[in-house]
């Protein structure tokens, strides 16, 4: 693909991204995109974790942007670029976890959790995770983290969610919750 674009050619470019990356950078390389390849055929998919992953090992997308994962598979070539993702758990400012001071883990699982699943049959969490710390008996899961933002809006739950995101589509409506061990970051 690269020498392709590099030689003159344009074909398509497919890219998997995940809706954890908001950076303003992305606009300014789609504008050098346009600008030096003006005919290139270009699609957005908005996918996360595994869902990347495999749309990339098929022949999907031509690249992924997602979350740096703990292991890829050895027919993938995988980098980090400069950028981290924060995030933090928030909640509507109406839910009852948005009015307490300090908020412990047994609480959050005491309320209903909204998190991302991916529609890959190997979609695993990463050890560790937040869903394995709490293991809540009630919870709801979308595909992409701006579809959870939408539930957290509406007050059906809480969720960890990167603090760009909320700050680009939540309009003021939710509130960052004070937990232990948060807000936190991660590699692209």
């Amino acid at each position: 693909m690269a020498y392709q674009l590099a030689s003159g050619l344009e074909p398509q470019l497919t890219l998997a991204l995940s809706d954890t990356y908001q950076a303003e950078q992305y606009t300014n390389y789609l504008k050098e995109l346009d600008l030096n390849y003006p005919e290139l055929e270009f699609e957005c998919i908005v996918a996360e974790h595994d869902d990347i992953l495999n749309l990339v090992s098929i022949g999907r997308a031509d690249l992924g942007l997602l979350i740096t994962q703990a292991q890829y598979t050895p027919d993938l070539a995988h980098t980090t670029i400069p950028h981290q993702v924060d995030f933090g758990l928030f909640a509507a400012k109406t839910h009852p976890l948005a009015h307490l001071k300090k908020i412990t883990y047994k609480q959050l699982s005491q309320y209903r959790l909204i998190h991302v699943k991916t529609t890959s049959a190997a979609d695993e969490l990463p050890p560790n995770h937040l869903f394995d710390i709490i293991n809540p008996p009630i919870y709801w899961s979308a595909s992409n983290y701006l579809l959870v933002l939408e539930m957290v809006v509406d007050g059906f739950g809480w969720a960890e969610l990167p603090h760009e995101l909320v700050k680009n589509f939540a309009n003021n409506q939710l509130t960052e919750l004070k937990v232990s061990g948060w807000p936190y970051n991660m590699s692209i």
